[in-house]
């Protein structure tokens, strides 16, 4: 399993992502930096502490359970499920458009050159 793939690194990666210390990311999501700390370096968080990080980030507890103890739960790649849930999370208009753009391409027929281009071009 990658650093990504823990609840470590996908710790360090929201962090990274919102541009927050690790004490800001810890008081924003209601827990202590130490607490924090302690996951990204050992993993194996308390339930209270993933119900927050939950409440905080907006991936689902289901998700965060799967990637803090990937062996209780069978799961989809993390960055997979995730983009889901963000996509998923999207207002309806914008999600729209982003499925419409997906399904295009997965189920686009080729053209008699074989150019399977999403955007048309050669």
């Amino acid at each position: 399993m990658s650093k990504q793939e823990t609840i470590g690194g996908y710790l360090e990666g929201e962090m990274k992502k919102r541009r927050m210390s690790m004490r800001e990311f810890a008081y924003q999501m209601g827990s202590t930096h130490t607490t924090l700390a302690r996951v990204i370096e050992h993993g194996k968080p308390q339930i209270d502490f993933l119900i927050r990080l939950s409440g905080y980030t907006k991936v689902s507890l289901e998700r965060l359970v799967a990637i803090s103890y990937p062996d209780s739960v069978h799961h989809t790649p993390t960055d997979t499920a995730m983009l889901a849930e963000r996509i998923n999370a999207l207002p309806a208009l914008q999600r729209g458009i982003i499925l419409d753009l997906i399904n295009g391409i997965l189920f686009e027929k080729p053209d008699n050159g074989g150019n399977k281009n999403p955007l048309g071009g050669r």
